[in-house]
């Protein structure tokens, strides 16, 4: 009895190649069953499975040979769905007689990377997948929409580049690819077999340098999360644009800044935004408030023209005179006048100035007058 058991596990089985994905095409070579018996779908005239799955078609005969071998061509998975899992699987024969042999066969894992695995709206992403079935069309989902397809080589693997879809109005966080392709079987019923990876999705975002600024004055805006190497468009504040499209450029990150004149609105609270140059597009603010300008010495003394010779004036804070001369306005420290301080005006003839809703009369030579009080 033992030698009966012995002779009938002595059969092996030979799978080439030895492994790879769903609906490769493999040669199954057979040895030690009983010369003269056969193989077939019906179980009282012998088995060939994977994994405990017949895989030979229903009218499919397979005699052995006078060696007590045989060899057989065929497509892993092509009979029936319910073999689809990855991993080492035992492929087993079983003759007429009732001889046995048996070997392995790996149907390799279902694989999707992304590279790089995160960014801005519109980052170049290449899609990597491995152990598709061989010349499948694989489509890929970002967060359930169709956003590309492929072929998968010979091999199962593929590769596809397309741009994230993640837009302004896409909020930092994880996007989920998935790769499908369908199951070369269609029974017992019809599978798709998936692959998934994630894309750590970063939204876009602009900010002032500063959180105020007073009208005409200049400040800088900086951009992050935006298609690497797109030209930057418009910068509005409000309704008006403060920045040309097309003049900054995001860097290789994705990253940029840009100096920006802040329009002549009324003081106030506005949106300061700009929008993408990605399909979906989406418009990125932030917030900016714009204050009052407050006008320069030079700005104050403009109507007096040729009249004035130079002002005076003493800073209590700095303990310290300060000087403002039409004729060397560059070397000029005083640059405002404050409310409630005294200035020393010199004139070279009559002449009257106009500020802040107040009259001042100038006689040739010194004025000393309370400013603003």
């Amino acid at each position: 009895m033992t030698g009966a058991v012995a002779q009938a596990l002595a059969g092996t089985i030979t799978v080439t190649p030895s492994s790879g994905p769903i609906g490769t095409r493999v040669i199954v070579v057979g040895q030690g069953l009983s010369p003269g018996a056969t193989i077939s779908a019906p179980a009282n005239s012998g088995l060939l499975r994977i994994g405990g799955i017949s895989v030979l078609e229903p009218t499919q005969v397979i005699t052995i040979d006078g060696g007590g071998g045989f060899s057989v061509e065929m497509v892993v998975g092509a009979t029936s769905t319910q073999i689809s899992e990855p991993g080492s699987k035992r492929v087993d024969a079983t003759d007429s007689v009732g001889r046995t042999a048996a070997g392995v066969f790996v149907i390799t894992a279902r694989s999707l990377s992304l590279s790089p695995s995160g960014g801005g709206p519109g980052t170049r992403v290449m899609a990597a997948g491995e152990g598709f079935p061989p010349q499948a069309t694989v489509t890929l989902r970002w967060n359930g929409a169709i956003w590309s397809t492929a072929i998968a080589n010979g091999a199962g693997n593929f590769q596809v580049s397309a741009t994230s879809v993640n837009s302004a109005s896409v909020a930092s966080g994880q996007a989920e690819v998935i790769a499908t392709a369908p199951h070369p079987a269609t029974l017992p019923a019809p599978l798709t077999l998936s692959a998934t990876a994630t894309f750590a999705s970063a939204a876009a975002v602009i900010a002032p340098s500063v959180a105020e600024g007073a009208q005409g004055s200049s400040i800088t805006v900086r951009g992050s999360g935006f298609q690497p190497q797109a030209t930057v468009n418009a910068i509005l504040i409000g309704a008006l644009q403060a920045y040309p499209a097309g003049v900054a450029q995001a860097d290789a990150a994705g990253s940029w800044s840009a100096t920006i004149l802040v329009p002549s609105l009324a003081p106030g609270v506005y949106l300061l935004t700009t929008t993408l140059n990605v399909p979906g597009g989406g418009i990125v603010f932030a917030w900016f408030r714009i204050t009052e300008r407050i006008p320069t010495a030079a700005d104050l003394f403009a109507t007096l023209g040729a009249y004035l010779v130079r002002v005076w004036g003493y800073n209590a804070a700095t303990q310290r005179f300060e000087l403002y001369d039409p004729q060397a306005a560059a070397a000029s420290d005083l640059t405002t006048l404050v409310r409630g301080r005294g200035y020393w005006f010199n004139v070279r003839s009559e002449a009257m100035l106009f500020a802040g809703g107040n009259l001042y009369r100038l006689s040739p030579g010194w004025n000393l007058i309370g400013w603003l009080g």
